[in-house]
């Protein structure tokens, strides 16, 4: 019996976890949502934070790839190849911060 009541226990909070989780994602999809189609303060401000995470990813990229022998610069959120004359766009997909938005939910709701 005590086994059964471990179980239906660990299953509840299994189910509430995904909810939880389930929450969290909906949250940022709503948040990502707003900050794309509305245009006030917010969106500008998410819109200059963005432009700065990519900005600091790119210039990080172009450090790495000059390391290793390639000849990149960067500008803002693109990295240039010359050579091969190609560019490289650091779009906000590429700074993961929905999987890092997800993550932390996952920390901060996960108990123990």
């Amino acid at each position: 019996m005590h086994a059964e009541m471990e179980g239906k226990k660990d299953k509840s909070k299994a189910t509430l976890f995904v909810i939880n989780m389930f929450a969290v994602y909906l949250g940022w999809k709503l948040f990502s949502y707003y900050v794309k189609h509305s245009s006030g303060f917010l969106h500008n401000d998410w819109d200059h934070v963005i432009y700065f995470l990519g900005s600091v990813y790119a210039s990080i990229t172009a450090f790495i790839l000059n390391s290793i022998g390639e000849n990149a610069t960067h500008s803002g959120i693109a990295v240039f190849y010359p050579e091969f004359r190609k560019t490289i766009l650091v779009a906000d997909h590429c700074l993961a911060i929905p999987a890092t938005i997800i993550f932390i939910g996952t920390i901060v709701l996960f108990e123990g």
